[in-house]
């Protein structure tokens, strides 16, 4: 994000990449296979999933990544 960038205009390739490293960070072993991003009840929401369901689910409220999920 640069500097004179508003938070919430971080695009959704920036908030799965920020999801994953919090994934991983969290000691999230498993290889997530599906990224997906959503929008509920005005805030974005990061989904990362593999063939044995859902790992992780993260939500952006415009200033931080929390783990929901």
């Amino acid at each position: 994000m640069k500097m004179n960038e508003s938070p919430n205009k971080i695009s959704d390739g920036d908030l799965v990449r920020r999801a994953e490293t919090a994934y991983r960070k969290a000691g999230g072993n498993q290889q997530p296979s599906d990224r997906s991003v959503e929008v509920v009840e005005c805030r974005r929401r990061v989904t990362l999933s593999n063939v044995n369901g859902t790992l992780a689910v993260y939500e952006f409220d415009g200033k931080r990544l929390k783990r929901i999920e």
